[in-house]
C-alpha cells in the first residue's frame, strides 16, 4: 500500500526513472491501492520496458525505506490520448482522492479489463 510516508519515495523514483528515459511527467496520482501516471513517452522508449523500470525502481526504493513489504501487481494499463485531452486527464489525476470520495470516477481511467481467455492466454479473474 502507498501511504503518506512512502509517497515522497515513490514520487522521487518515478521522476528519476521517467527523466532517465526522456519522458515528461504531466501528473502523478495515487490511492493506497493504485497509481495513475500521465507521461509523454518518446517513440524510442518501449512502454513495457519503461513500466518495468518504473515499478522495479519504485518498489525497491519503497522497500529500502522500510515498513511493510511493498510489491506491485503484475501487469499495467496504458491509454493513449490526444494532446487536447491532456488537461482533462491531468485534472482527473490531480483530484483523484476527491473522485474516489465522491464516486465521480471515470471507469476508463480507473480499471483496465483483462482480455477474455484464449488458448494462449490463461487469465484467471
Amino acid at each position: 500500500m502507498l501511504d503518506a510516508d512512502r509517497s515522497a519515495v515513490f514520487r522521487q523514483a518515478m521522476v528519476e526513472v521517467a527523466g532517465g528515459h526522456d519522458c515528461l511527467i504531466h501528473a502523478i496520482g495515487w490511492m493506497p491501492d493504485h497509481v495513475h501516471l500521465t507521461l509523454s513517452i518518446p517513440p524510442r522508449v518501449a512502454i513495457a520496458d519503461l513500466s518495468q523500470r518504473l515499478k522495479g525502481t519504485s518498489s525497491r526504493r519503497i522497500n529500502e525505506h522500510g515498513g511493510n513489504a511493498f510489491a506491485w501487481q503484475s501487469g499495467y494499463g496504458v491509454i493513449s490520448l490526444s494532446e487536447s485531452k491532456l488537461p482533462i486527464v491531468i485534472d482527473y489525476i490531480d483530484n483523484q482522492p476527491t473522485h474516489h470520495a465522491d464516486r465521480t470516477l471515470v471507469p476508463a481511467l480507473e480499471r483496465m479489463q483483462a482480455p477474455p481467455p484464449t488458448p494462449g492466454n490463461h487469465h484467471r479473474p
